[in-house]
């Protein structure tokens, strides 16, 4: 239900922009980048991703890798802040996420893959 979505998502957004305890934020920015990117409601939630980024450093980490199934600019542009970032977890989850978005070489072209089992 598309509607059911945007509304969870509208909801996790503003716990992770507004609300006061640190450990909310992190589990709604957590939640969103495990709901990933769905029409009108995966920009709402992209826009709280890009938002935690800018959060503490707790926050900031969650936020990191909750960008994992988004895409963009933006969202390039907050993974180069986060490689720069003064916290070393963010750093290293900014490094992580880059690492896991870079093109792997294909076996079938590289002639390294490994036989088939024998049947």
């Amino acid at each position: 239900n598309v509607e059911l979505a945007e509304g969870a998502v509208a909801r996790l957004a503003h716990t992770t922009t507004e609300h006061p305890d640190p450990l909310a934020r992190q589990a709604a920015v957590a939640a969103l980048g495990a709901l990933g990117s769905f029409g009108d409601a995966g920009e709402a939630g992209l826009a709280a991703v890009l938002r935690a980024t800018e959060d503490r450093p707790a926050v900031r980490r969650r936020a990191v890798l909750a960008l994992a199934p988004f895409e963009g600019e933006e969202v390039e542009a907050a993974i180069a802040r986060a490689l720069g970032d003064k916290d070393w977890q963010v750093r290293q989850a900014a490094e992580d996420l880059t690492e896991s978005t870079e093109p792997r070489p294909d076996p079938d072209t590289t002639g390294s893959g490994t036989a088939p089992p024998a049947t």
